[in-house]
């Protein structure tokens, strides 16, 4: 999931999720209003510094404003840090600056983690704690936060898609790129789950690919409705695949659902005309608010994960609050599932 969102975003879920609410939901929903109070052991002084993505991104923009308000919220002194490009050089650039500055704590939510791995590792020599989210396939880091597993989020997706297909009829899905692990292991367990579950639905065995890219998904998605116009679903897995595969399905007047990994920006006209009913994504600045309580506990833990870490912890907002652990990941179950109704409280 991280590479979707990071090229459709900036960003990039996440996957695994990249590695590791209505009524209307196909499982377990959470909203993302909570706020959590800072622990009560805290010390104000710590210095936690987020780097993300680029700053014109809704997504990070979304980011910086939780940020922000966490600050406010707790007294701690968390700070969100962006590059103003993509060019991973000014990411690398803004680490390097923080770790001058003798931060506490770094948190890492970007789309060029191969590119940063260096600079954390300097971070981390120099003493600094350093937690990834949508990282879980990097190695210079901690520990790991993610809204979901990747397993999880394929049959959550599935769930969504099997529910408006009635649980019967062909369908085929869609991923940014063939080599994509986070998107490829969410289609893998949506397909898992289809099997053992709805017997009655039929995998078409093509997995189309959209380059993570809306007029690309509305390409692939014609060309297959068209050899299959018997099509009954189509599970997207980028954050563009269910706009395209959408537009596709009104413009050929087929009917075809689609579901799958989205934002509610990108979706916008789609879901308000009724072309596409649901979505499912994460909110960004939840986990990153989850994630500053995690460094704060580890920090008045005198810097150790020992005891804090562990199965059933509480990360002190909703879909963090009885996390999973495995290895250095923690997994949260904070999946949103946005239609129309819910749209105005997630402006990303």
């Amino acid at each position: 999931m991280k590479k979707v969102l990071c090229l459709l975003l900036s960003v990039a879920m996440v996957l695994s999720l990249a590695a590791c609410g209505g009524s209307s939901a196909p499982a377990a929903s959470t909203e993302t209003q909570a706020a959590a109070e800072a622990p009560a052991a805290a010390k104000k002084d710590y210095k936690i510094a987020l780097v993300g993505g680029e700053t014109s991104s809704e997504w990070y923009m979304r980011v910086e404003k939780c940020i922000n308000d966490y600050r406010e919220e707790t007294g701690i002194n968390a700070t969100f840090n962006g590059p103003a490009t993509s060019d991973p050089t000014e990411t690398v650039s803004l680490i390097k600056d923080l770790i001058s500055q003798k931060v506490d704590a770094l948190i890492i939510n970007v789309d060029c983690q191969d590119a940063v791995e260096p600079a954390l590792k300097d971070a981390r020599e120099a003493g600094i704690l350093v937690i990834s989210t949508e990282g879980t396939g990097m190695t210079n880091r901690d520990y790991d936060v993610e809204p979901c597993d990747n397993k999880y989020y394929g049959e959550y997706m599935m769930q969504g898609l099997a529910k408006q297909m009635g649980e019967k009829g062909k369908y085929v899905v869609m991923v940014g790129d063939l080599t994509s692990t986070s998107h490829n292991a969410w289609a893998d367990a949506a397909i898992a789950y289809q099997k053992e579950n709805y017997p009655d639905m039929e995998l078409i065995d093509e997995r189309l690919e959209s380059q993570v890219n809306a007029e690309v998904a509305y390409e692939r998605a014609k060309e297959i409705l068209k050899k299959y116009p018997d099509l009954g679903g189509i599970l997207g897995c980028s954050s563009f695949d269910p706009l395209g595969a959408s537009k596709a399905i009104k413009e050929l007047g087929l009917d075809c659902k689609t579901f799958g990994n989205g934002t509610m920006l990108t979706d916008e006209e789609v879901l308000k005309d009724g072309t596409l009913e649901a979505i499912t994504f994460w909110d960004p600045g939840l986990t990153a608010k989850a994630t500053c309580n995690l460094a704060v506990m580890i920090l008045d833990n005198g810097g150790k994960g020992d005891g804090v870490v562990k199965n059933g912890m509480d990360l002190g907002y909703e879909g963090y609050d009885n996390c999973t652990v495995d290895g250095v990941c923690i997994y949260g179950n904070a999946l949103v599932y946005g239609t129309v109704d819910n749209f105005d409280e997630y402006p990303f």
